[in-house]
């Protein structure tokens, strides 16, 4: 049992000297992490802003589809959901105000709050009159 050795022990002399694999892994992905910082450099000031426009998004996509397909929301909404056409009107017409200045407010970081509160109250309308 002498010669076996103990725990925590590498048992070869030359063992000590050997990188482990995870050192390696540690060093490229230093190495990668440095690159990607002098790369990103340009751009972090804007990073913030980018992730708000990511964030809100959806809102302005749905904002201009419901321009673009305008018509067909409203035969929609009269038709299939009942809802009288001067309401559909309106409907649509705040929807889109709501998405699109809620959103600009929230990428500007301009009264975040209310910002935020329209779009939920986008959400719930929207879930309310196309009945989702």
């Amino acid at each position: 049992l002498g010669s076996q050795p103990s725990f925590g022990n590498p048992g070869r002399p030359d063992a000590t000297n050997d990188p482990s694999p995870l050192d390696a892994i540690r060093e490229q992905t230093s190495k990668i992490e440095d690159w990607l910082d002098t790369l990103s450099h340009p751009v972090k000031p804007y990073i913030p802003a980018i992730g708000r426009f990511l964030i809100v998004v959806t809102f302005l996509e749905d904002a201009l589809r419901i321009i673009t397909q305008w018509s067909d929301q409203l035969t929609y909404l009269h038709d299939y959901r009942h809802i009288p056409s001067g309401i559909t009107h309106l409907f649509l017409i705040a929807n889109v105000i709501a998405m699109t200045v809620s959103s600009f407010m929230i990428i500007v970081r301009k009264q975040s709050e209310y910002a935020v509160a329209g779009l939920f109250g986008v959400v719930i309308t929207q879930a309310l009159g196309y009945g989702l």
